[in-house]
């Protein structure tokens, strides 16, 4: 009885220190052209997986390519253009971020990914 009680609490504490990590949902959208065509790829696109720690965005792909990071204002995320309040850029190789402590709340997150963009939402 007494290494199963330890088993949970030993459990419980790897799931209580984990905890701040959390899953962003991203949806894949573009791909962006200047041109006006689209051009879809035949197999849908799958968006990379990120987790936000506080105010640092964990990824689990490293891009070959430098990608933009946008923070964007929630009320304006169903505009054709949404309000961006805050852009940074992932240098390629690295698979962290950490975004302004002085931004909290909701927001909307945009990844831009070559001619693609993957978008969600963060509470900060």
């Amino acid at each position: 009885m007494k290494k199963i009680f330890l088993l949970c609490l030993a459990l419980l504490t790897f799931v209580c220190a984990n905890a701040e990590e959390v899953k962003v949902v991203l949806k894949p959208h573009g791909p962006i052209v200047s041109n006006g065509e689209h051009q879809f790829p035949r197999n849908p696109v799958e968006a990379p997986d990120v987790y936000l720690d506080s105010h640092t965005l964990l990824f689990d792909t490293v891009f070959g390519d430098d990608i933009v990071v946008q923070l964007l204002d929630p009320d304006t995320m169903e505009d054709d253009v949404p309000t961006v309040v805050y852009a940074t850029t992932l240098t390629a190789g690295d698979d962290e971020i950490t975004l302004p402590s002085s931004y909290t709340g909701e927001y909307g997150i945009r990844l831009v990914v070559g001619n693609w963009y993957f978008w969600g939402y963060v509470n900060l």
